[in-house]
């Protein structure tokens, strides 16, 4: 069962406040595409997550933890 923490609302409401701080007009277009990368990249973390899971909880949270750092990184 993936909790709602691990769903990635917290990063889209960090991201969609980062570009309501942001001048411009084409703020709708970045939110976009922002989003729709970080839904895709967060179901590629959790995929990877299950996919090396083999039944050891320390795989699972060096994984989780790994990937974690990871997606931010590159958001």
């Amino acid at each position: 069962i993936i909790k709602f923490a691990c769903l990635g609302f917290r990063v889209i409401l960090a991201y969609s406040a980062l570009l309501l701080s942001i001048k411009g007009n084409i703020k709708l277009f970045f939110w976009l595409i922002g989003v729709i990368g970080i839904l895709l990249f967060n179901i590629i973390r959790v995929f990877s997550i299950v996919y090396f899971n083999n039944g050891s909880i320390k795989i699972v949270s060096l994984t989780h933890d790994a990937f974690n750092f990871l997606c931010y990184i590159l958001i």
